[in-house]
Formats: structure tokens, sequence, C-alpha cells
């Protein structure tokens, strides 16, 4: 299709047609969750659900995608469901308007085959890594705190938010989260996502620590 065309020399066709196979579930649609989506939409994907409570405030504006003046106090899972449909109208996409985890998508995880975590909250992520590793999903990592992105692929070989020391705030809205994260490590974590549905190498034992600042990327070993 000419709408993929400037994929094929990256991606093969024949790439192209699984990735239109895969259902892949994010979670969280603000500031990383809105640029992953994004990413997923224009890479391909054709089968996207989508989980988020919350509705735009005006903190939002400096870095999610969808946050516009006009989308103040509108839902960003509903946002985040329009933006989709308007870049892939043939995209099917599944909204859960509510905090995570809850019954319905609870019921629908096992049907999905990656998720992404997009969340700002660690219990919530380390809840969310605890029911991928029971069912034996992948899960893709992100965090951000002022110019420093962490992201990497979580399985039952590499968990990663069972390592993280639990407190009330994210270290993100401690360190501020301006854009240029924020799109950075989405991209990463959309990179990740495809060399996963793809079966490409990826760095499974620990994760990656990307510093803006001085325009460095890490791989972490953890085994």
């Amino acid at each position: 299709m000419e709408r993929f065309a400037r994929n094929q020399q990256t991606i093969t066709v024949e790439e192209q047609e699984l990735l239109a196979k895969k259902k892949v579930l994010v979670i969280g649609c603000g500031g990383l969750g809105s640029h992953v989506l994004e990413g997923l939409a224009r890479i391909g994907i054709q089968h996207i659900g989508l989980c988020d409570f919350d509705v735009f405030e005006a903190s939002n504006l400096n870095r999610q995608l969808n946050a516009l003046e006009v989308t103040l106090g509108k839902s960003k899972a509903l946002m985040a469901h329009d933006r989709i449909k308007s870049i892939n109208g043939a995209a099917e996409v599944t909204v859960y308007q509510d905090k995570y985890p809850n019954e319905s998508l609870l019921n629908d995880l096992p049907g999905y085959d990656l998720i992404i975590d997009c969340l700002d909250s660690i219990a919530t992520r380390k809840q969310l890594e605890a029911d991928c590793l029971r069912l034996g999903k992948t899960l893709i990592h992100g965090t951000i705190a002022g110019h420093y992105g962490y992201f990497g692929v979580i399985t039952k070989d590499n968990p990663l938010m069972s390592l993280q020391e639990s407190r009330d705030d994210s270290i993100e809205k401690q360190l501020g989260n301006p854009y240029y994260i924020v799109a950075t490590v989405a991209s990463m974590q959309v990179m990740l996502a495809v060399r996963v549905m793809l079966g490409h190498p990826y760095h499974e034992n620990g994760f990656y620590v990307i510093d803006l600042a001085d325009l460095s990327i890490e791989k972490i070993e953890l085994n």
C-alpha cells in the first residue's frame, strides 16, 4: 500500500503484513502514550487497544500530542481514538476509558500480542508487570525524568518493575518531563515493540538509559 511505501526500505512487505495482524495494547494515553499510539498507527498496527481514565489539563500542553487548548477537559482515551482513526480509518481501536486495572481490560488482556506501559504510577506499573508475567505477555516499558529516559522489554526472564522502589510520586514529576524526552522515549518504545513483534534481536537482560543532556545511550545489564 502507498501509505507504507516509505517503510519498505526498513520493513519488508512480509513484515508489514505481519504487523497488520498484531494486536497491541497501550496503557496510558498521556505523554508517552499519545506518541506511542501515533507511532503504532503510522507504522502499520491495525488492531490497537488503549486505556486511560483521565482528561486533559493545562499542564499537559507542554508534551502530550493530543493536548490542545480545544481539548482541555476532554477524555485522553477518546481523543487518542479519534487521532488514530484520523490517521487510518480502517484501524480497529478498542477504548478502555477507565483506570488500570479494570475488569473489562483484564478479561481482554490475554487476546493482545503485546502490551506497552505508558503509565506514570510505580504501583500501577508493578501491577501491570505482574499481570503480564502471569499471562506470559511481553511488556514494553518506558519512563522519563528530566533529560533521562529508561526503556526496555519486560519478560518472565527480565522483570524490571520489581526492582523499583515504591514511592508516592514518580521521579518524572520530581525532575519534570519536557517534550523532547517524551517524544524520544516513546519512539524507542515503538521501535522495541516492532522488533519484538517481528522477531528481531533486542536487549533481553536489562534495559536502556538515554541522556539527552549529553546525547548518550547506555545498555544496562542486569544478569
